[in-house]
């Protein structure tokens, strides 16, 4: 298998510098099976392997493993972000995920917009910890995704958090499906996405359905109604 891919010329080998991707992979030690990634089945059997494939998808952005499409601009970790930001398109808005007790990028100046919020990679309530508590995402920061998402709807979205792994794959889906699919998780569901069947993303899905169930419409303005006496 090893040979096939160092002898198949679509596949551009780098083996001087491993890819900032690979780091985060590393604590998976089972073989890895994707489908369809350049049309046909590859099996890669170890981090080796998934480096003989170093960033060779044709959606890539100056060599950074990314989903790339017409809404979607990057999908990127936090170093990622910050070393390459120049790469990515500057009408494009930012959502800058990061973990609480980290700062928060400031891209604004390159970024036509930047929403930055925090808060854990979990999708329980684990309680409280040695460094506080530990929660999962809330329903007000899910809003204020939601909301920043419709604001900027005509526009492509480059998205962080701090592996590029998870929370902002399950943010760059819940995008897709408001914005191409109008929210209809099921629709979203049967649809081909190649976002859902990249090689990098593991997404947070209580991430995903959070911003997708966020109440986003205003409430109606109560009416008070005097008594007239008649």
């Amino acid at each position: 298998m090893r040979d096939k891919l160092i002898q198949n010329q679509k596949y551009t080998i780098f083996l001087d510098e491993e890819p900032l991707y690979l780091q985060y992979l590393r604590p998976y030690k089972e073989k890895f099976a994707f489908k369809n990634l350049f049309n046909e089945d590859i099996v890669l059997l170890n981090e080796v392997d998934i480096q003989l494939l170093n960033r060779r998808n044709k959606k890539s952005t100056n060599e950074i493993f990314t989903v790339q499409s017409d809404i979607l601009e990057c999908v990127v970790s936090r170093q990622e972000i910050q070393e390459n930001y120049e790469s990515f398109d500057k009408s494009a808005v930012f959502i800058n995920i990061y973990t609480p007790g980290q700062k928060p990028l400031d891209l604004n100046s390159y970024f036509y917009d930047q929403l930055s919020i925090a808060f854990y990679d979990i999708s329980l309530d684990i309680g409280e910890s040695i460094t506080g508590s530990v929660k999962p995402i809330s329903n007000e920061v899910a809003k204020k995704i939601k909301e920043f998402i419709l604001k900027n709807k005509n526009r492509k979205f480059a998205i962080n958090c701090d592996a590029g792994i998870s929370r902002s794959a399950g943010i760059a889906m819940a995008i897709e499906c408001i914005l191409k699919f109008n929210e209809s998780k099921y629709n979203y569901s049967t649809s081909y996405s190649e976002l859902k069947n990249f090689l990098r993303y593991k997404a947070n899905l209580y991430v995903y359905d959070k911003i997708i169930g966020a109440w986003t419409v205003k409430p109606l303005k109560t009416i008070e109604l005097q008594k007239i006496e008649l």
